[in-house]
């Protein structure tokens, strides 16, 4: 790399074909140009992404490249290895870990913004021998992602984004597919037709797909974009809405609890008065007490007129100890325990599958929860029943169960409260 006539080296690492295309593309493209990489997990995506970038600043005076993840420690980590990087070299003018930048001696400066905050992108333009990176670019939500295309149009700068795939829709998945069509102004790169055989063994790669649930397999480690449209629920981008009411009550929230299984979690969702979900969290690391504590946090803030909460096996005991920490701290909330048979599941289900393919509710555009419920089908049992579950060991339907428990009672009027008022 050279800086004002004097060649400055930097003991980066090598880099391999896939990676040299993603610059070469770049070089080809210099200006208005949206260039989209579909590639798999792990192999070297942050290293490009470093190299581009400290390449344009140290190159060009007064330049500003904008990098955008999906979370403050992602940004952490790439500024930390950047810094890493020019560390003790004369092109460094200071790096200011407060607020993410990276400002080098001859006035150029990488800025680095989470997506996971609320706010937009404001203050600098990307210039134009910047540009703008979009890394992981389907765990942006997508409003972001336009909210932030304008700061490359004042000096035509070029728009890099670069992720594993995931659904056939949605921002990251129309940029690419215009690349692959020939639209103007949009290159794409396909990583998956390289051979990145150094980054994973074949042995690795056959671990993983004995262990992932096929579609998440598909997506992260063969580089495929996967469909979001389920045999049961039709199209999810139909009814796929990040979008709520925040200030909409919060009519019915359901909790399925988890069976303490490695892949399985306890589930938590929520539908608002305006049937659009409002609520979903997972988790299966926390002891029972403090999953409990949680729960009692999260029904104060979020005040649901009915919970629906899975009496089953181990749900027993968390019900009991739940409906116990909602007296003690007088939550009104009214309270129905589902006990799981074939019978009432296919009830929930009928009523919630019915309903998503009538649109008359939409979801949140969570990845694990789409991809929980393409997995859900219709098996008969033997008595000649319908009943609906997950196949996969590895991707179980707790959410969907917990969606469709609180869909159950959306209708419902509170006719009697629990915990702040006796039943």
């Amino acid at each position: 790399m050279e800086q004002q006539g004097k060649t400055i080296n930097i003991k980066g690492p090598h880099l391999y074909d896939h990676q040299k295309d993603l610059i070469r593309l770049f070089d080809e493209h210099p200006s208005d140009s949206i260039i989209t990489v579909k590639a798999r997990r792990q192999v070297g995506k942050s290293t490009v992404n470093q190299i581009l970038a400290l390449r344009q600043c140290i190159n060009y005076k007064n330049q500003i490249v904008i990098i955008v993840q999906p979370t403050w420690k992602q940004c952490l980590r790439m500024f930390k290895e950047i810094t890493t990087l020019v560390k003790g070299l004369p092109v460094l003018e200071n790096a200011n870990k407060g607020d993410l930048s990276i400002e080098f001696t001859n006035g150029s400066q990488i800025c680095f913004y989470s997506g996971a905050t609320k706010d937009t992108v404001r203050g600098p333009h990307v210039t134009s021998k910047g540009f703008l990176l979009i890394d992981e670019a389907v765990y942006i939500p997508d409003k972001l992602i336009h909210d932030i295309l304008p700061t490359v149009d004042a000096n035509h700068a070029n728009v890099v984004l670069i992720s594993t795939p995931k659904f056939k829709n949605g921002t990251f998945y129309d940029f690419y597919k215009n690349g692959i069509d020939g639209v103007n102004g949009f290159y794409s790169l396909d990583w998956s037709k390289y051979d990145t055989s150094m980054f994973l063994t074949q042995e690795k790669l056959e671990m993983y797909r004995k262990s992932l649930p096929g579609p998440v397999f598909a997506a992260e480690y063969l580089g495929e974009f996967i469909s979001s449209t389920s045999d049961l629920f039709g199209d999810l981008s139909l009814i796929t809405n990040d979008k709520y009411d925040q200030e909409a009550k919060i009519k019915s929230m359901g909790i399925d609890w988890s069976n303490g299984t490695k892949n399985d979690y306890t589930a938590i969702t929520a539908f608002n008065a305006k049937k659009q979900q409002c609520y979903l969290e997972y988790f299966n690391t926390m002891r029972p007490a403090e999953q409990i504590s949680h729960i009692i946090n999260v029904l104060r803030e979020t005040r649901p007129e009915t919970l629906v909460v899975e009496k089953n096996g181990a749900g027993d005991v968390y019900t009991d100890l739940l409906k116990t920490e909602i007296r003690k701290n007088g939550i009104s909330v009214r309270l129905v325990e589902f006990v799981t048979t074939n019978d009432s599941k296919r009830r929930i289900y009928e009523k919630f599958i019915v309903s998503a393919n009538k649109g008359e509710l939409t979801l949140f555009g969570d990845n694990m929860e789409q991809i929980q419920l393409v997995g859900i089908t219709a098996k008969s049992t033997k008595s000649g029943k319908l009943t609906y579950e997950n196949d996969n060991p590895a991707t179980h339907d707790d959410i969907p169960d917990s969606l469709a428990m609180a869909w159950s009672e959306m209708n419902s009027n509170p006719n009697y409260v629990f915990g702040g008022r006796t039943k």
